[in-house]
């Protein structure tokens, strides 16, 4: 039997095949394992899911599946639409009447088993069912947003030439925590996330600095396997991608003097600008100042982000309390407002997964007195709906 004999040359090109070999079975692998257990699929495929907003700050991603699970066992998640909407269930081709509720990641369903238990969710089935009409509810809130935020983005929907009857506007718990954070009054309008993410990168632009940016992305966009490995560091060393996250943790630090101030004033301007809104577009405006953990009699014993630490939740309690009173004393007589802060006191059940997400029993209870504290205003509405000459 005759010796094989390789050349150098033919060693270069054997070698050459074995390893493009190997590259397409980690390649092919990587992109397997990617596709069975991630829930993004690839880089390349991925969609962000707090885009970047020029004016917003940040939106919700459209067409997303939003992972929302908090320490409460499951893994739970809430959907938007084309539009990044959190999904209502009923797909009304006419409704009679359309609910929009703007709020923060409480309105948006954080806390929620799915969509089907989110509070605009369980309100628009409570309304149905009262008032036997197709009335739409469209969920405008996105996670982490203040007030002055709800308020731009009533606007671009309403001037994008959505409809609307009734705006409800079901918050003040994040203007309430960013009084007692924010370093500057201008992180009441954004957030302070907001500036140190965007502004940096905009600013060595204008000043023509070159600028580099994720240059792991490129490699990763076009490579499943560089992809699953650096997925694999990221989660070992705890980094992550450059990205506009609203769950950014703002900057630690003192507040600024003039924050508690100016914080309730600056509040309630927003709130009877979003009612100047709601009326040029022909819409009643009502602002409900909604129901935390700190607002009940007492803290739940289930909630150990309240309960391992008392003497700080007390004093966030005592804040957001003196928060709420200084935003009702500004609104009074301003606009229809609806304190709801003690809706859930005195309810049985786990109503909280934390200070001040609801749980789907909890949901419950809050959609049940938002309906009835809009009831006037729907019954109104329908009523001046069947008035109305044909055609109109």
């Amino acid at each position: 039997m005759s010796e094989v004999v390789f050349t150098r040359k033919k060693t270069v090109i054997f070698s050459a095949i074995i390893i493009f070999a190997v590259l397409i079975l980690l390649e092919g692998a990587s992109r397997a394992i990617l596709s069975r257990f991630s829930e993004t699929g690839s880089f390349s495929a991925r969609a962000i899911e707090n885009p970047f907003h020029p004016f917003l700050g940040w939106q919700a991603a459209p067409n997303y599946k939003v992972n929302t699970t908090k320490d409460t066992g499951g893994v739970h998640y809430i959907r938007t639409d084309a539009d990044g909407n959190s999904i209502t269930p009923a797909q009304y081709a006419n409704p009679v009447l359309t609910v929009i509720v703007t709020g923060g990641s409480t309105m948006f369903g954080v806390g929620a088993s799915d969509n089907d238990g989110t509070v605009p969710s369980q309100m628009e089935r409570l309304l149905r069912e009262r008032f036997g009409a197709d009335i739409k509810v469209v969920n405008l809130a996105v996670r982490g947003y203040t007030s002055f935020q709800e308020m731009l983005r009533l606007k671009e929907w309403l001037n994008d030439g959505h409809r609307a009857d009734l705006v409800l506007s079901v918050s003040g718990r994040n203007d309430a925590y960013a009084a007692r954070g924010a370093r500057a009054a201008r992180y009441l309008l954004l957030p302070e996330h907001v500036w140190t993410n965007a502004v940096p990168l905009v600013r060595a632009a204008e000043l023509q600095k070159p600028i580099l940016l994720n240059p792991l992305g490129f490699f990763r966009e076009h490579s499943a396997f560089i992809d699953l490995l650096a997925r694999i560091v990221l989660r070992v060393t705890g980094g992550n991608d450059f990205h506009f996250d609203a769950a950014d943790a703002p900057a630690t630090g003192p507040a600024s003097p003039v924050v508690p101030e100016a914080a309730a004033l600056g509040t309630a301007t927003n709130y009877q600008m979003m009612a100047q809104l709601a009326q040029a577009y022909g819409a009643d405006f009502q602002f409900v100042l909604q129901p935390t953990a700190y607002t009940l009699d007492r803290f739940p014993a289930d909630i150990p982000a309240l309960t391992q630490d008392p003497a700080k939740a007390e004093t966030d309690r005592k804040a957001e309390a003196q928060f709420y009173r200084d935003l009702r004393q500004d609104l009074d007589g301003r606009l229809a407002l609806s304190d709801l802060t003690a809706a859930l006191n005195g309810a049985a059940g786990t109503l909280y997964v934390d200070q001040c997400h609801y749980t789907d029993a909890g949901g419950a209870l809050l959609a049940a007195a938002l309906v009835e504290t809009i009831a006037p205003k729907i019954q109104r509405r329908l009523a001046d709906r069947e008035r109305a000459p044909a055609g109109h």
